[in-house]
C-alpha cells in the first residue's frame, strides 16, 4: 500500500515535469503506423516505480543478503534502461544504447548472483523442475543463470509495447513468484514482489489506455531483472518460464520472424513482431490485446504454482 501510493502520488507531478522538459517517447519508423499519436508521450515512467520500490528497504525485514541482490539486479538494470532511454530522448532517435552493452551487463548480473548462489547461499547450485523436484546442476549453473537473466530481461523489455501490457503482465507474474518465494522460506523476497505489485499498480493507473505515461527501458529492463533475480535466488527458473509464458512467446516471436525473415529473403510469418503488433494489425484493439495477454498470463501462472504444488 505503502509503494502503492508513493508511486501514485508522485507520478502526476513527474509526467508534468517531463511535459515541461518534453522528454517524450521517440516511436520507431518500422512501427505500427497508428503508433505515431503515441510520439511525445512523457517516458521514463519507470524512474518513479524504481523510486517507490527502494522505500521497502525502510519496511522489509530481514533485510538479507539474498533481498539486496534482489534490489540490486533491478536497481542497476534500471541504470541501464534509464541511459538506455536518456541517449533516445537527447539525440531524438529510437535507439539507445547498444544491444550489446545492455547483453552485457546482463551477462555480468547473471554470472555474479550464480557466483553468490554458488558459494554462499544455502540452495547451491539447486534448482527445482517440475515433475523432477530437486535437480543438482553443478557448472551447468552458471549458463542458467546468465540464460535466465537476460533472457527475461529482454523478454520484458520487448513486451512493453501496448499500453499497461508489460505492467500488467508482470504483476500476474510476481504474485505466483510471490506465493514461491512464501513457500519456500524467503520471506523477505515475498514482501519484494509484492511492493514490486504495489509500485506497478499505481503506475498501470496512468499508463493504461491511453497511456499518459510509459515505463520505458528504465522500467521494463528493471522489471525483466526483477523476474530474473527471484527465478534465480528461488531455484524456480523453469517455473518462470511457465509463468512468464507471455514473455516467453513475446521473445520466441521476434526470434521466429527474423530467422524466417532472413532465410525466405523478405517473407513473414507474423504481421509485425513482437506478437501482440500482430494481434493489433488483426484489428485487435489495444486494450483487447493487453486484457486477452493478461488473461493468458494468469491461466499460466495457475499453471506454473500448480506444478509447483506436485513437483
Amino acid at each position: 500500500m505503502i509503494c502503492f501510493g508513493i508511486t501514485a502520488f508522485i507520478m502526476p507531478f513527474y509526467i508534468k515535469q517531463l511535459q515541461i522538459m518534453q522528454w517524450g517517447q521517440q516511436i520507431r519508423p518500422e512501427g505500427p503506423k497508428d503508433h505515431e499519436s503515441k510520439r511525445g508521450t512523457p517516458t521514463m515512467g519507470g524512474l518513479v516505480v524504481l523510486l517507490a520500490f527502494v522505500s521497502t528497504l525502510i519496511w522489509v525485514r530481514p533485510l538479507t543478503s539474498e533481498y539486496l541482490i534482489f534490489m540490486g539486479v533491478i536497481l542497476l538494470n534500471g541504470v541501464a534502461g534509464f541511459w538506455d532511454d536518456f541517449i533516445k530522448i537527447k539525440k531524438t532517435r529510437s535507439l539507445g544504447l547498444r544491444a550489446r552493452d545492455k547483453l552485457l551487463i546482463q551477462i555480468l548480473l547473471g554470472a555474479a548472483i550464480a557466483l553468490y548462489m554458488s558459494k554462499y547461499s544455502p540452495a547451491g547450485s539447486k534448482i527445482l523442475i517440475p515433475l523432477l523436484g530437486t535437480v543438482e546442476t553443478g557448472l551447468l549453473f552458471y549458463p542458467l543463470c546468465i540464460l535466465a537473466m537476460s533472457g527475461f530481461v529482454n523478454a520484458v523489455n520487448l513486451t512493453d509495447g501496448l499500453d499497461g501490457l508489460a505492467g500488467g503482465t508482470v504483476i500476474v507474474t510476481l504474485l505466483g513468484s510471490a506465493y514461491f518465494c512464501w513457500s519456500l522460506g524467503h520471506v523477505e523476497l515475498a514482501l519484494g514482489c509484492i511492493a514490486l505489485i504495489g509500485c506497478l499498480a499505481g503506475f498501470l493507473l496512468f499508463n493504461c489506455f491511453p497511456a499518459r505515461v510509459f515505463m520505458g527501458d528504465t522500467g521494463s529492463l528493471a522489471l525483466g531483472g526483477a523476474v530474473a533475480a527471484i527465478s534465480i535466488l528461488t531455484g524456480t527458473e523453469f517455473f518462470m518460464v511457465i509463468m512468464g509464458g507471455v514473455f516467453v512467446i513475446e521473445a520466441l516471436s521476434v526470434v521466429i520472424q527474423v530467422t524466417y525473415f532472413k532465410l525466405t529473403k523478405g517473407k513473414r510469418i507474423f504481421k509485425m513482431s513482437p506478437i501482440h503488433h500482430h494481434f493489433a494489425l488483426l484489428g485487435w484493439h489495444e486494450v483487447q490485446v493487453t486484457t486477452r495477454f493478461c488473461i493468458v498470463g494468469s491461466i499460466l501462472t495457475l499453471m506454473g504454482v500448480w506444478l509447483y504444488t506436485i513437483r
